[in-house]
């Protein structure tokens, strides 16, 4: 999982334009952790979190059929 988490960072922190499309709470969350942001740092240590952003923009991008398989 930390792994995964580790990637979806750096794919996501590496859009640009397409970025935009993307719910703000995604976006924000990744800069500031990026960032080195303390309480963002501390938040993500927990594995269920980082399990609960993965799970909830896979669910975004299934809804918006952002993802066809």
């Amino acid at each position: 999982m930390t792994k995964l988490f580790f990637d979806f960072l750096d794919c996501f922190s590496s859009l640009q334009a397409e970025k935009l499309e993307y719910p703000k709470e995604f976006q924000n969350d990744v800069k500031l952790y990026l960032q080195g942001h303390p309480i963002l740092q501390k938040k993500f240590e927990d594995i269920e979190i980082r399990y609960l952003m993965l799970s909830d923009f896979y669910d975004f991008c299934r809804l918006t059929k952002r993802y066809t398989k």
